[in-house]
């Protein structure tokens, strides 16, 4: 991709999250940008490819997240705790009129989202707690399936929820489901390495 296709995802990117997917027009893009509609037409030839390109990049850079931080984290916790802090930095764009507006003009995108969240998400969950439990940081007793799956389903809900129409509050929900989470794998053990954390 090329740093002009980047800086048109960027920009459309923060004006979807700001406006609303359905308010800004090509012509909206095209000005904030400062280039020609043959250039914004040569890189994106609709408002879909443009929207499909921008949760494509999105859900990209946190795939990437899932490869380096099982590499560079010397535990599980520290893993998961990493991990937490990119999805919550990448899913903060995912704002909530960005969110209602693919979810009803533009579903291949949110469906994207939702499959990713299901075939790529929900295994690096499992597989962070099947480690976790391997370092015998996190409880034994734990079903890794159900685990990563209730916490897959809690995060899609957040995501779909309309009553969170103030992005500080999906935010912190996020944050705090995150927390939520990791605190409830920990066994005792573990709750003690975390505090040093």
């Amino acid at each position: 991709m090329t740093s002009k296709q980047i800086f048109i995802l960027e920009t459309a990117q923060l004006m979807f999250a700001k406006h609303g997917i359905k308010a800004v027009t090509m012509d909206d893009i095209i000005c904030e940008c400062g280039i020609s509609k043959r250039t914004l037409y040569m890189y994106f030839p609709s408002k879909h490819s443009l929207i499909v390109k921008i949760v494509e990049s999105l859900l990209t850079k946190v795939e990437q997240a899932f490869k380096i931080c099982p590499l560079v984290s010397p535990s599980a916790i520290i893993e998961l705790q990493t991990f937490f802090e990119e999805i919550q930095k990448y899913f903060a764009k995912l704002t909530t009129s960005f969110l209602k507006d693919s979810r009803v003009y533009f579903l291949e995108a949110y469906q994207m989202l939702i499959s990713f969240l299901d075939s790529k998400l929900l295994p690096y969950i499992a597989q962070n707690i099947a480690r976790g439990k391997s370092e015998y940081l996190y409880r034994q007793e734990l079903d890794i399936t159900a685990s990563a799956e209730l916490y897959v389903w809690m995060l899609k809900n957040l995501l779909n929820d309309s009553f969170l129409q103030n992005e500080c509050n999906r935010s912190d929900f996020i944050k705090g489901l995150n927390n939520f989470f990791l605190k409830g794998l920990l066994n005792t053990y573990g709750q003690k390495m975390a505090i040093g954390i």
